[in-house]
């Protein structure tokens, strides 16, 4: 009871407040980088299709390391760090991003995007597994859970539409987000 207890946060009915960090996951790295990494790498001096490939493939690339952060998080069990660290490490790529003049930095700046996504998506994951909570209350947490992404993922695609239509630069928009 006690470790349910612990990691029971503010919560609106069965919405809680981390799984803001889903949302943020659906807004920055599948709305905002997703979307416009494959014009901002065309617009790079010398920027190619195949470029794009590469960047768009150094994205869920890096995902493959999802395993190694769930053998992390089971022996340390700092879920609210990595969750944390991931999150960081999405401002971490935007910053790179946005400063991104050359096809290196770009795609040093989506690997970065990649581990923050791999960091997120198993802790935010793990935590629900593994927080104890009955059967009955799981299921609808973990809907909720998987509907922020989406979700994110409207309001970044909205988002990145908007300031593209007021003419703000690819860098600009990387800062925004």
């Amino acid at each position: 009871m006690a470790q349910e207890e612990q990691n029971r946060v503010l919560s609106i009915g069965r919405f809680e407040l981390w799984f803001v960090a889903q949302l943020t996951m659906g807004l920055v790295y599948i709305g905002g980088a997703m979307f416009l990494l494959p014009p901002f790498t065309l617009s790079l001096e010398g920027g190619t299709p195949g470029d794009v490939g590469v960047v768009m493939a150094v994205l869920p690339l890096i995902a493959l390391g999802a395993p190694f952060v769930g053998g992390l998080l089971d022996n340390y069990g700092s879920f609210r760090l990595f969750q944390l660290l991931g999150l960081g490490l999405f401002a971490v790529g935007f910053g790179v991003l946005a400063l991104a003049d050359e096809l290196i930095a770009t795609t040093f700046g989506a690997l970065v995007l990649g581990v923050g996504a791999a960091l997120v998506l198993t802790t935010n994951m793990s935590l629900m597994v593994g927080s104890g909570m009955p059967d009955e209350e799981l299921n609808g947490r973990m809907s909720f859970l998987q509907m922020s992404l989406p979700l994110g993922q409207f309001l970044g695609l909205v988002t990145v539409a908007l300031l593209l239509r007021f003419e703000i630069s690819f860098s600009g928009i990387f800062s925004y987000l």
